[in-house]
């Protein structure tokens, strides 16, 4: 297909960097900076006036921590059938960086300070998009990348919720597990529903308490009801946020090996009641910017823990919860520090972490027929046959 763009003319489509539900991302030959995002099938034309409308308010700020679009792109016909956005390197999606075990491997140096740097930066991010009009809406971690100089990056941002004088284009998908109480089971789904900055934060505080407490999900817990445990949409629905201290509002409690809440400062935890707690729908929940306050006030609180290099925790604290941890479960939640002392070898590897890096072997070919390797055996006269 041959595709124009106003800004840079002729657009030829180089490989597919990935593909959604309703439309694929490709490298832009010719211009190594830019990606393309095409739809498949074409949305209305009606929807070529979201893309304007979203670039009007691509400001260079807002092009540092979200794929906005910057242009749109057309087929021969002139429908609008895509855009482009400038190219995302460097980023790996959220869940990699909250994940231990991925962490090894996508950020091999990331400690909790890290973490924390990040999830103060995704706060930022959604400032600053709030700041713009716009709503983000499908907040999810799938929709989160993060940097190796813990920056964040927002993509599928032609999904956002942005106004235009009195036109209002919706955010028509979500994530029921980063979504508030109020947006669960909505019979029409999220079709016409009005966002509002506050329906972000929930999301802002999921993410962040992921970020922090190693994937975990506050609303995923041990069960202490009858019959099975909820799902976590429906453990949203009803606010049973699992790490709550007012355990008599929710049958889940915190499962095992998960980070105890005296390991965050007092502000923290508090933010974390307020932006779960069931009236917080309507008496609105904590904005991006109390989270970098807080965040930033952890910080500033931590020390080094006296028996492994690689933890760090509130310096208030007798003992390393993160010690306490990887003790329970038997691995490593952050990298190995590797400290020279006098009379040991230095720029030693640390064995175990480069092991996880490496991709796994590949496969074994299949192995002959043993059939084939069996001795031929050649019949010879013997001289008694012969005689006989």
């Amino acid at each position: 297909m041959r595709l124009h763009s106003a800004r840079f003319k002729d657009i030829r489509l180089g490989q597919k960097l990935g593909q959604g539900g309703e439309a694929a991302v490709y490298i832009v030959d010719g211009h190594p900076g830019l990606a393309a995002k095409l739809y498949d099938p074409p949305k209305s034309p009606d929807y070529a006036g979201k893309l304007v409308a979203l670039m009007a308010l691509a400001d260079a700020s807002l092009l540092q921590l979200a794929a906005m679009p910057i242009d749109t792109l057309h087929d021969p016909t002139g429908r609008v059938v895509g855009f482009l956005m400038h190219r995302l390197s460097g980023h790996s999606p959220a869940f990699k960086l909250y994940g231990p075990k991925l962490r090894l491997q996508a950020f091999p140096k990331a400690d909790w300070r890290f973490l924390i740097h990040a999830a103060a930066n995704v706060a930022r991010a959604f400032a600053r998009i709030h700041a713009s009009g716009l709503v983000i809406g499908d907040v999810n971690h799938g929709n989160l990348f993060i940097g190796q100089d813990a920056t964040a990056h927002l993509i599928d941002c032609d999904s956002f919720q942005v106004r235009n004088g009195a036109q209002t284009w919706f955010c028509e998908v979500g994530v029921g597990t980063h979504q508030p109480p109020e947006m669960q089971g909505l019979q029409q789904g999220y079709k016409g529903v009005l966002r509002t900055p506050d329906h972000d934060a929930f999301g802002l505080a999921v993410l962040i308490f992921q970020l922090l407490c190693m994937g975990r999900h506050p609303f995923q817990g041990a069960y202490r009801g009858a019959g099975e445990a909820p799902q976590i949409e429906d453990a949203i629905a009803r606010s049973w946020y699992a790490y709550t201290q007012d355990t008599g509002r929710s049958l889940l409690g915190p499962p095992s090996a998960s980070l105890p809440m005296d390991a965050l400062t007092p502000g923290l935890r508090d933010l974390f009641e307020s932006a779960f707690s069931p009236s917080a729908a309507t008496r609105g929940r904590p904005a991006p910017e109390r989270w970098v306050t807080e965040l930033s006030g952890l910080s500033g609180q931590l020390r080094q823990c006296r028996s492994n290099a690689a933890h760090h925790h509130l310096a208030r604290l007798l003992n390393c919860p993160w010690c306490a941890i990887e003790t329970s479960i038997g691995a490593s939640l952050f990298p190995v520090v590797f400290i020279n002392r006098p009379g040991l070898p230095g720029g030693m590897a640390v064995l175990w972490q480069e092991a996880e890096r490496l991709a796994e072997p590949l496969p074994l070919p299949p192995l002959p027929d043993p059939v084939t390797f069996l001795p031929r055996v050649q019949r010879s006269t013997s001289t008694w046959e012969r005689a006989s």
